[in-house]
């Protein structure tokens, strides 16, 4: 081999070390940078987002109790809309109007009872349309404005809708109601609970009225019965 030929290989052997090294380098790096973004975990108490002008839209954080929750503002940085974990282990969205006051909720419990309700300007409750959690069936609520439920509509499992009003201290003064089979009936209560008179339909179209004393015992009826 001439001095020529020996100059050639050195430089060949040169050339290709470069590349190896330059091939492994890159591949390494890659695989590192790969295995950081992947595991990579970002842990903090709260984040916010901010708009071009330095308010805050959007937070991820707790509530003072703890609670897991989702924040989204109008431009100012009023809170909207929230998100979120209760206490008793549901999720929940809450809407809120221009004075941050709670407007409507939507609330998902366990086994899937579920509630949407509105409130008015001052926070109350007013109208609640939900799954009632002792029989899993459909209701309808109604308050006044010093909380006390004053009306309900149901449909129960065996078909049987009814409609009950309340006085302001919430018993039941008045219901109506109609089964699956076209019976109808209207019942009538004292401020005790107790029914007092009562008129039914069937489907027949049979009608009897019935009355009875403070103790609920049936005193008189038409026709009466034997």
């Amino acid at each position: 081999m001439n001095q020529k030929q020996f100059r050639t290989l050195i430089l060949i052997c040169a050339f290709a070390t470069f590349v190896s090294g330059f091939v492994s380098s890159r591949l390494f790096v890659s695989n590192s940078a790969y295995a950081l973004v992947k595991e990579k975990i970002v842990q903090a108490e709260r984040f916010q987002l901010i708009d071009s002008k330095g308010q805050v839209r959007a937070e991820i954080g707790f509530t003072k109790n703890q609670l897991p929750m989702v924040a989204l503002y109008d431009a100012e940085e009023k809170i909207r809309v929230k998100i979120g974990a209760g206490s008793e282990g549901n999720g929940y969205i809450s809407l809120y109007d221009q004075y941050e006051q709670m407007r409507a909720d939507f609330s998902l419990y366990d086994k899937g009872v579920g509630s949407i309700t509105f409130l008015n300007a001052l926070g109350v409750a007013l109208t609640e349309y939900g799954i009632r959690s002792d029989n899993n069936c459909p209701c309808i609520s109604f308050w006044d404005n010093d909380r006390n439920a004053r009306a309900y509509f149901t449909l129960d499992s065996q078909g049987i809708a009814g409609l009950m009003l309340c006085d302001k201290d919430g018993s039941t003064r008045s219901t109506y109601m109609i089964d699956g089979y076209g019976n109808a009936g209207v019942g009538f209560f004292d401020r005790n609970k107790m029914i007092r008179s009562g008129l039914k339909i069937d489907y027949e179209g049979n009608t009897t009225i019935d009355f009875y004393d403070p103790s609920g015992d049936r005193i008189w009826s038409m026709p009466e019965k034997q």
